[in-house]
């Protein structure tokens, strides 16, 4: 598999340690958390695109609310598989329903935060990619949805992670990563991966 390491800029790029790793080695070994004492929760969404725009989520209530989603996300229940908790992630959030079948996967990161109050848990989040779907764009009470140029995407009210990698993903490209926020705003260390699959 052929991986090539992004070097992305943000405001935060002399705080940013990048790690160059050999096609051999592994992106999350236990030497890239910042506590690999932590256990992991698993996420998945689903990105929608179509003609040059993405669906947005403002996030209404919880963690992140107040800022703009790239995705219609949530967690993995116990014993459901990843694929079908994007997919009924994006109906509850959204009210848009997709064939799993027609669903690409494009995102693997996981998120860690130094400060333990902020989150004690590894995120680990898997992101698909639909195009085709079903249903009228609904706002819930968790997401109100709102279509966006992909030229004229919000970063500066999204997470600050999704500057390196989203995107990427928007032009149809796959990407990994690993993001170490030093706070609930700035991002202390990072590493990106495009790659051929995931």
């Amino acid at each position: 598999m052929g991986v090539a390491t992004l070097f992305l800029g943000c405001e935060e790029v002399n705080k940013i340690r990048n790690i160059f790793r050999n096609k051999s080695e592994k992106m999350f070994d236990s030497n890239v958390y910042h506590d690999k004492s932590k256990i992991k929760q698993i996420f998945a969404g689903v990105i929608i695109c179509t003609d040059g725009n993405v669906l947005l989520g403002m996030k209404k209530r919880g963690f992140g609310s107040g800022l703009w989603n790239h995705s219609f996300a949530g967690k993995v229940e116990k014993g459901e598989e990843i694929i079908s908790a994007a997919k009924r992630e994006l109906e509850e959030e959204s009210g848009l329903k997709v064939d799993e079948n027609k669903l690409k996967k494009v995102g693997y990161f996981e998120y860690e935060f130094a400060d333990k109050s902020i989150n004690s848990k590894i995120m680990e989040m898997h992101i698909f990619k639909a195009e085709a779907w079903t249903g009228d764009v609904q706002e819930s009470s968790e997401m109100a949805p709102s279509w966006c140029r992909i030229g004229e995407v919000p970063y500066k009210d999204m997470w600050a992670d999704n500057t390196y990698w989203l995107e990427q993903v928007l032009k149809g490209q796959k990407v990994r990563g690993y993001f170490l926020y030093s706070d609930i705003n700035s991002i202390g260390r990072a590493e990106v991966e495009i790659v051929e699959s995931l």
